[in-house]
């Protein structure tokens, strides 16, 4: 019977990493994860925020991030974003370091979100 994994267990994994092409088996791997929600100030077809990480890393982790849906106004929680405005939008985190990193949301197809309008992003960060 599989062993059920919970607590520090968790948050601290033995993993490969691969740097590039290089292998690096890693003890202590951290996993922290998360979403966030940003409303447009102004019209335009951007937007970032800065994420801080529960705990800093000791090393840079790699982040990734996607683009969980897009809101007229009004609503600011998990899942409930849906593709209302624009289709072509993408999501980046930039800027990482141990203890954060930038969401940025765009739209790749040029227009503009409103002032009031809200987009969602979901992340998660692996590191030591």
């Amino acid at each position: 019977m599989p062993q059920k994994i919970q607590g520090s267990q968790i948050l601290n994994l033995p993993a490969v990493r691969h740097n590039s092409t290089t292998k690096t088996p890693q003890d202590d791997i951290r996993v922290e994860y998360g979403w966030g929600a940003m409303t447009f100030g102004s019209t335009t077809s951007s937007i970032s925020e800065t994420v801080t990480f529960n705990t800093p890393f000791t090393e840079r982790p790699i982040v990734m991030i996607a683009f969980g849906g897009d809101q007229p106004s009004g609503i600011e929680a998990l899942g409930s974003g849906g593709n209302l405005i624009h289709l072509g939008v993408s999501a980046k985190a930039h800027s990482v370091a141990l203890n954060s990193f930038v969401a940025h949301v765009f739209n790749t197809a040029g227009g503009n979100f409103n002032s009031g309008n809200i987009v969602y992003y979901h992340w998660i960060a692996i590191g030591k």
